[in-house]
């Protein structure tokens, strides 16, 4: 163990056996600001400041050999390892493809699935955040108010609509003992539209209704005779003048109510269907009378092979010469406002005559009949 300091010292210096004798510079900051410099020894300095004669200590200089730097592996060059997976067989290197986009496949989906459910979490979070105790109370207390005003004004709506309906139905009457068929029309059209508002079906509803269905026709009843109409029909046309009646008609009888007492029968078509048939014998001009239309109101007729007479309210739509196969006069009414007659009072006001073959007794049978077809009893 001789000269082991000796050693020792070869094995840190720069050369072999021999210690490092390069000199070292150094610098320091005083507290004062000024930079103290100067060369350091192999032994300590105590150096003396210029600017504030402070001292300050120097460590020697540093018998330890300068620390090596790691040498760094070299990596291999992406050449090679393309070279070195060319040299693989089709078979491993397909196989590696394969693997490598299922392996990116699988990352994708992953990441898509993670994402939709963030958006899920996120979407739950704002629905939470909007429906807040807090405004959950707030809603319901909107909802309570709306629905007490709702309640408040339906409450007052039904209380208005059946105070209209007594009134109307009292002035619709008495109008109608005065034989005033436009004053009861306006009456009964008011208490009409009460009866929507309350929703009522019931007899009484079924009364008032066709108490509004009479005075109204007899309101708009048509101010001449339907025989009246067609010569005049004829007259017009007689002298080529198609358009000038189709203008007449439509300015002056169209919509027009008319009132008939009529004998009606059940058809059978060529094709089997069954429809019920207006049988008027009348002929004006030479001409028979068709009656064309279909009248919803005919189809509550309890009809067998025989034919039944009946007193029908409809409107007037059209009224035309037709000349094949033979000559008619083709005279179409409304489907939807054609109704059974059923007072017989009102009926008696249209000025309507009765006789030994058409007696009042045997009228107030037929809409006595006709009353029960439609919901009521007299």
């Amino acid at each position: 163990m001789s000269n082991w300091l000796e050693k020792a010292t070869a094995s840190f210096s720069n050369k072999k056996g021999e210690a490092s004798t390069e000199p070292t510079p150094f610098e320091l900051r005083c507290a004062c600001g000024e930079s103290v410099m100067g060369l350091r020894r192999p032994l300590f300095q105590n150096v003396l400041c210029k600017a504030c004669s402070v001292h300050h200590f120097v460590l020697p200089t540093d018998v330890y050999p300068k620390a090596k730097r790691p040498v760094k592996k070299k990596k291999k060059k992406a050449g090679k390892r393309k070279a070195a997976v060319k040299k693989l067989p089709l078979r491993l290197r397909v196989k590696e493809g394969v693997s490598q986009a299922g392996h990116r496949v699988r990352q994708k989906v992953s990441e898509t699935s993670r994402r939709s459910k963030e958006k899920v979490k996120l979407v739950i979070k704002r629905q939470i955040a909007v429906f807040t105790p807090f405004r959950l109370v707030i809603l319901a207390m909107i909802g309570l108010v709306i629905g007490t005003v709702y309640w408040k004004l339906q409450s007052n709506s039904f209380e208005q609509a059946q105070q209209t309906l007594v009134n109307a139905q009292e002035k619709g009457e008495a109008a109608l003992q005065e034989q005033d068929f436009l004053t009861a029309a306006d009456e009964f059209a008011k208490a009409a539209a009460a009866l929507i508002v309350l929703n009522r079906n019931d007899k009484s509803a079924v009364y008032i209704r066709q108490m509004y269905a009479e005075s109204t026709a007899g309101s708009r009843l048509l101010q001449m005779s339907l025989v009246d109409l067609l010569d005049e029909a004829n007259s017009v046309l007689s002298n080529g003048g198609e358009k000038r009646w189709q203008a007449r008609f439509d300015n002056t009888y169209k919509n027009n109510w008319i009132v008939l007492e009529t004998a009606v029968f059940k058809e059978i078509g060529l094709s089997g269907e069954t429809r019920t048939v207006i049988d008027l014998p009348l002929v004006v001009h030479g001409k028979r009378v068709v009656f064309t239309g279909s009248l919803n109101v005919l189809d509550r007729l309890q009809l067998d092979s025989d034919s039944q007479s009946i007193i029908l309210a409809a409107q007037l739509v059209s009224c035309t010469e037709e000349s094949e196969p033979d000559q008619i006069w083709k005279v179409e009414l409304g489907s939807e406002t054609a109704f059974l007659w059923t007072n017989f009072e009102n009926y008696r006001t249209l000025g309507f005559e009765f006789d030994e073959f058409h007696t009042a007794e045997q009228v107030q049978e037929m809409l006595g009949n006709q009353a029960r077809i439609v919901g009521l009893e007299q």
